[in-house]
């Protein structure tokens, strides 16, 4: 199943438009050819997600490096007292 979605093909959607050759080179294709494209395959369906979470700290990060700064300048005027 995998691999005929990977080619194009989906369960969810009736119409299958597939490039030309697209499933024969994939049938055809030495094994190596065919891991190498399902792992391409299944990394770009990974790197959205990966790509929204490193979002996501990255804004942590800036967030909690800002509010380090406030409490450093708090700490210094403490000290001063």
């Amino acid at each position: 199943m995998n691999l005929l979605e990977s080619a194009g093909f989906s369960k969810s959607n009736p119409y299958y438009i597939v490039p030309q050759g697209r499933v024969s080179g994939l049938y055809v294709s030495p094994k190596r050819e065919l891991l190498d494209f399902t792992v391409d395959h299944i990394s770009h369906e990974r790197q959205g997600p990966r790509d929204a979470k490193r979002g996501k700290i990255n804004e942590l990060l800036e967030y909690i490096g800002s509010h380090l700064e406030e409490l450093e300048e708090e700490k210094e005027e403490l000290e001063e007292f």
